[in-house]
């Protein structure tokens, strides 16, 4: 009998072990260079994370960054892309704890009080009835469900605050780029002689001129 009573042991051990999800996940060992090619030192702080606009010291540039970045219809998704991950992610995290509910009400009629909480029969005076309930549940994670569903979630946090970056970055980036083209465009007007804009004009009338030839002439 004893012997029987063992091998059910083993065998619901077993089928538990079965119906697990798996083990947890470790993120490979990946062998990074202490330093990159033509670099001397490794710097502590890279210039994708620091506010490398700060170097040109330009206040109208920072103040175009600035408004980039709080009207910018990609900015404004990509932050709430994050903010979703992050309620999803405290959403399922909280399965590892247990839930508590509680609920209250109140009624006045001429009822008088049954068993069990139930309505009674029909009564001559009016009376007032309050009642409370309470519940608790708990999942036990067994099978590591909420485990790696808890894993998942935190991934796709992580994701979306890089593509939040990514599109920071980018943004910063090409206005930047836009406007540093856009000085060397006022600084290169401003040193040919004539009248500013003279080269850029006659540069117009000649291709306006070829346009016009090539339409007549096809």
């Amino acid at each position: 009998m004893r012997a029987r009573a063992c091998v059910w042991v083993v065998a619901a051990a077993a089928v538990l072990a079965g119906c697990a999800i798996g083990p947890d996940y470790k993120r490979p060992p990946v062998a990074e260079p202490p330093t990159f090619r033509g670099q001397v030192t490794t710097e502590a702080e890279s210039l994708a994370d620091a506010p490398w606009w700060d170097a040109f010291r330009d206040p109208i540039l920072k103040d175009l960054i600035h408004e980039a970045l709080q009207n910018n219809y990609d900015v404004q998704i990509a932050a709430a892309r994050v903010q979703e991950a992050r309620a999803a992610f405290v959403a399922t995290r909280s399965d590892l704890y247990p839930s508590l509910d509680y609920g209250v009400s109140a009624g006045r009629g001429k009822i008088t009080p049954g068993i069990a909480g139930a309505p009674g029969g029909p009564a001559r005076n009016t009376s007032n009835f309050y009642s409370a309930t309470m519940s608790m549940s708990w999942e036990l994670d067994i099978w590591g469900r909420i485990r790696r569903s808890t894993e998942a979630a935190r991934a796709t946090l992580f994701a979306t605050e890089d593509a939040r970056r990514g599109v920071w970055l980018t943004l910063v980036s090409d206005l930047s780029q836009a406007y540093f083209e856009l000085l060397a465009l006022d600084v290169h007007r401003a040193s040919t002689p004539g009248q500013p804009g003279a080269s850029v004009g006659r540069s117009f009338d000649i291709r306006d001129t070829r346009f016009g030839a090539g339409a007549r002439h096809p």
